[in-house]
Formats: C-alpha cells, structure tokens, sequence
C-alpha cells in the first residue's frame, strides 16, 4: 500500500493464492485515492455479473464505512461511483466500449487470468494521459504467458520472506516446509483421520526447525520483502489451497526505470 501512493511506481501485478485478502487490500488502496489524492478511477472485473455483486456486497459497502470516502461520496451513477473531484467507474472485460471509452488515472483491473484474450491490453491504454496513472493487477494464478503471468514477470518477482520467532531466520514461506505426523493415531489401518492430522500440521523452521502452528499469535509475526529498495517493492507468498495441491502467490511491484528478478 505504501507502494501505491508512490509516483515512481506505475505498474503493480499480485498473483496469489484464493482468499488471501488481495481483493480488500486493492480496495483499501483505492479508498486512499478517493480521500487523499483524486483522479479519475475504474474498477474491473471479468463478467457482467461478478460486477453487480461484487458492487452490492463488497465494494459499496467498503466505501460506505470508510468516513473519509463517505464524505466526499455523491449519489451512486449508472456506470459506478461520482466523488468530488473523482469519477469512479465500473466495467468488466467483456464490454469494449467501458474499456474504450474515458481516459483513466488508476485502474484496479480484478481477477485478470479470466480476462478474454487482449482486453487487458485495451484496459491500460485508458492510462496515457496521465504521467502519475497507477495499474493494479490482481489475480489468482493463471496459465504459463497469459497477460497476467506476463505482467508478472515483467517486474521484479520478489519473494516475501517471514522471521522465525525461534532463531530470527528470514525465510520464504515454502510449502516443503510444512510437515504433519503419519502414525497410528493419525492415519490408522492406512486411512487418514484428518480431524487427528491437523492438529499435528504445523511449518518448520529451515534453520532452527522450530515448529510453528497456525495460530492468530504467528500471523502476526513480522515479515518482509527479500531485496527491497526504494524504488521497486515486491514480494512473492507460497499459499496452500485446498488439500490436493498449492498455489503459488505472487506480489510483484515495478517502476518504468528498473527491473529485475530476485528469488530471495
């Protein structure tokens, strides 16, 4: 969020894993521009109806409760939201003329892997006539050089690293760290008791192999972003999704002037 109130960086693109508060933390984003520095907005997502719902239930609401926003809001529009001194629409991927239509200073563009092939692209030319435009990308993972993987790999790919609590040992959250026991208690005659088995799942220190549980006291353990400089900020987290397999999540922010790759 830091990043994003920053004029040197135009261009940010997160991939990560499904309910990972990407979605809020966009939304927290542009609440700041709506009450500390206003231009012309437009959200977007991937379909006609993901936009009506998402409008109802998640970002008026958001906007309703946050009193800075509140205060400069006016009556909602037929095409989004109208503060002073910012018009804020709303689109989807399948309507050429929303994409084509105004010039845009920050584009908040959800869910991209989802996108029909060259919207994306129609989407960021709206930004040209602003120097300080800002382009937030978010998405769950995708495909292999889709335009979300693609715009992800343009930037840095940093990887988010977190501190042990045990040993202080910055770490990335690999997924070959998390470890479960395979006994009698937890998986008798062969079959998994999985009401036994979690309470046994916890990620090891690669350093220490200090066992850490999944527990609101280590959540908010600090962390940060692998070769961070003041320029150019991202930061990559592996996320688990579901039992049969893992997401990766990316967090990738990139200026015009630099990029790089950094694994961490």
């Amino acid at each position: 969020m830091e990043d994003f109130a920053n004029n040197a960086v135009r261009d940010i693109a997160v991939q990560c894993a499904a309910q990972s508060a990407k979605t809020q933390t966009v939304m927290n984003c542009a609440c700041w521009a709506i009450a500390e520095d206003p231009g012309p907005a437009m959200w977007v997502t991937a379909t006609k109806d993901e936009l009506r719902d998402f409008l109802r239930d998640r970002l008026t609401p958001t906007f309703e409760t946050c009193r800075p926003v509140k205060e400069r809001m006016a009556e909602p529009t037929l095409t989004g939201f109208a503060f002073d001194g910012m018009p804020f629409y709303a689109g989807w991927s399948g309507s050429k003329a929303r994409l084509q239509s105004k010039p845009i200073r920050y584009v908040f563009a959800d869910e991209v892997r989802n996108y029909a092939p060259g919207r994306l692209e129609m989407l960021l030319k709206r930004t040209r006539s602003f120097w300080n435009s800002r382009r937030f990308l978010i998405s769950t993972p995708g495909t292999k050089g889709d335009a979300m993987d693609t715009a992800y790999r343009a930037g840095d790919q940093r990887l988010w690293h977190f501190e042990c609590p045990a040993c202080g040992r910055l770490q990335p959250l690999a997924f070959e760290q998390l470890k479960w026991d395979s006994n009698d208690t937890t998986k008798p005659e062969g079959k998994w008791r999985f009401d036994a088995l979690a309470d046994t799942i916890r990620f090891e220190c690669v350093s220490c192999g200090h066992r850490i549980k999944d527990t609101p006291v280590d959540r908010r353990g600090p962390g940060t972003a692998a070769d961070k400089s003041p320029s150019e900020s991202a930061a990559r987290t592996r996320g688990c999704e579901g039992r049969t397999g893992r997401t990766l999540g990316h967090w990738r922010f990139r200026t015009p002037q630099r990029r790089r790759s950094v694994e961490g």
